[in-house]
């Protein structure tokens, strides 16, 4: 693990977080992002070194925590599960802005403030990508025209698109004639409507899906010490995603700008006083420079650089 230390005059826009994702794709060993309280303060730790990611930041090696809930919690951890199934899109980071002062949003600035008042809190997001051959898959899958992402039955199917055969073999066999006759019964063609419409206009259901399906997939399993459900229900979508928190583990499916969002970076300008941070950007001087000056030369002579 890496203890991660931002910088408090940068800030970190989700796409950073989602650029690396995209590069580790083909990363077959399971990454975590664990966000925890010790001393009234919160630590960033992450599977893999970030700081070559994010400008000003730092990384230092860190033992993995033992994560625990408070004595007064006997019973286990939460998990946040996708309600609708796991196709349809949650709310994402650029959905996340004030109308009014024109002003980006950080979902996570509001979790940091209120994780460090609670003790021995944490939220830990375990994830891996899924190979290119099943969101392929999937993705043909999703484009037949009688699919409707909104509809429980495809819902009911979908779950099996990401898991081996031998598990749902009655699933998989079984909806796929179920679908057929009730599609012959209540189908209507309709036009899919190829243009670029805004996030925050209501998505048509069918659009969000291929969108999602076109990014890197990953399956994300989020474990939270407390009920964080304002955190959580945030990203709900009422005519798309929702999410849910129950005490069964869960795993969701995720796309790499959701995955970016929902486990996205606080803002140090906004919560410095809850973080580890560092105080300034550092920048490594280069190891080869074209213009630097010997340093023998540079006692006996004078060298005047620029335009005359």
């Amino acid at each position: 693990m890496h203890f991660l230390r931002l910088c408090q005059t940068c800030e970190y826009e989700p796409r950073l977080l989602e650029h690396w994702l995209c590069t580790m794709q083909k990363h077959r060993r399971p990454m975590e992002i664990i966000l925890r309280e010790k001393d009234k303060k919160i630590q960033i730790l992450t599977s893999h070194k970030l700081s070559p990611h994010l400008t000003g930041s730092s990384s230092t090696p860190h033992k993995k925590p033992l994560l625990k809930s408070t004595p007064l919690r006997r019973h286990q951890s939460f998990f946040v599960h996708q309600k609708k199934g796991p196709l349809l899109p949650i709310k994402r980071a650029a959905q996340f802005e004030d109308r009014t002062n024109k002003t980006r949003i950080y979902p996570t600035d509001t979790l940091i403030k209120l994780m460090a008042k609670t003790p021995n809190s944490f939220i830990r997001f375990h994830f891996h990508p899924i190979p290119e051959r099943i969101r392929r898959r999937t993705l043909k899958s999703a484009k037949r025209h009688h699919f409707q992402a909104e509809r429980r039955l495809d819902q009911w199917e979908s779950k099996t698109w990401f898991r081996p055969w031998i598990f749902h073999p009655f699933r998989r066999l079984l909806s796929p004639l179920l679908r057929k006759t009730i599609t012959r019964l209540s189908f209507r063609p309709r036009e899919i409507q190829e243009q670029t419409q805004s996030i925050h206009e209501r998505e048509d259901p069918r659009t969000a899906v291929l969108d999602k399906l076109a990014r890197p997939l990953f399956q994300v399993k989020i474990e939270l010490s407390h009920p964080f459900k304002e955190f959580i229900h945030g990203f709900t979508l009422p005519y798309l995603g929702e999410l849910t928190i129950r005490k069964k583990p869960s795993r969701l499916i995720l796309s790499a700008e959701e995955l970016a969002s929902i486990a996205s970076l606080p803002n140090p300008k906004e919560t410095a006083p809850y973080l580890h941070t560092e105080s300034t950007a550092y920048f490594p001087p280069p190891s080869e420079n074209p213009l630097a000056i010997p340093e023998k030369d540079r006692r006996r002579h004078l060298y005047l650089l620029g335009k005359t």
